[in-house]
């Protein structure tokens, strides 16, 4: 959590001054709900935009800015800690086929980030097909379809802009930085895991591998956390690496419990304390 925080906390000096508590409890405050409300993040990031614009006045512009750098990071963390673990398995001899469908991962997820960035039609035509077949079978977005084609315009053009921004700001190459040793030190959680149980596995597999966990766990829709939902599919990538069912499936459990419990440990005492879950919702 800690390096995860100290990535938004320096993200969120850059625009306005804010103390470096209030700006952990902010992280903890995303942390908790994003973890409890399976909301593909949405409740996490909505109660700390609300908290840090009710509490301490900072514009909503200035907070959707920086979280759309934030996530920008954390892309492009994901893309790093793919090639980084690649690597590690080359070295390390793993199955070529194994290596080939890691590579087209990678190269899949490289050009989608460039072209986001540097082609914002590309996604504004997407989503304008998208919004215009949704309008034909829903009248409640026929409707607002103007309306929406406006903000989403507004959406992809400002995460272009941002987007350029990360690429040109060295005060930004710290925050990934921080956001790149959150991502090792919760996939060397994995790797102690496995040598816990007695089975030790190449690093390379772990850290390719955890982008993949994170993404699925931030992106709950119907279990808080992915809960019971991220493990069958980690066994299964991890067998795909001839690593044995049961014994993934002990790792898996043993390592994601202590990180979510950690999480949850940590940020339920300023959710409490603040009152966020009677506040921020009603």
């Amino acid at each position: 959590m800690i390096f995860f925080f100290l990535a938004w906390h320096f993200l969120l000096i850059k625009l306005e001054k804010i103390s470096l508590y209030e700006s952990f409890k902010s992280t903890c405050i995303a942390i908790f709900f994003n973890l409890i409300i399976p909301s593909f993040s949405l409740s996490g990031e909505y109660a700390r935009i609300v908290y840090l614009n009710r509490y301490h006045d900072i514009p909503n512009e200035k907070l959707l800015a920086i979280l759309s750098i934030n996530k920008f990071q954390y892309g492009l963390a994901m893309i790093i800690f793919f090639v980084f673990g690649l690597l590690l398995m080359f070295f390390s001899n793993i199955k070529f086929f194994a290596l080939l469908f890691s590579l087209l991962i990678v190269i899949f997820l490289i050009i989608t980030l460039f072209l986001l960035i540097a082609f914002p039609n590309i996604l504004k035509k997407v989503i304008i097909f998208i919004l215009e077949r949704l309008a034909k079978i829903n009248t409640r977005i026929n409707d607002r379809y103007e309306s929406l084609i406006e903000k989403s315009n507004k959406f992809v053009d400002e995460f272009s802009f941002y987007g350029r921004y990360l690429l040109k700001s060295s005060h930004s190459i710290l925050t990934l930085f921080l956001m790149i040793l959150q991502w090792l030190f919760n996939s060397i959680s994995f790797y102690l895991a496995f040598i816990a149980l007695g089975y030790p596995q190449n690093l390379g597999v772990l850290i390719f591998t955890f982008p993949i966990i994170s993404f699925l766990t931030t992106t709950a829709i119907f279990v808080p956390a992915n809960v019971g939902i991220v493990e069958p599919i980690m066994i299964a990538i991890y067998s795909g690496f001839g690593i044995d069912p049961l014994i993934s499936a002990a790792a898996i459990l043993l390592a994601r419990t202590i990180i979510i419990v950690e999480d949850l440990f940590l940020s339920l005492p300023f959710v409490i304390s603040m009152g966020i879950k009677s506040k921020l919702f009603l």
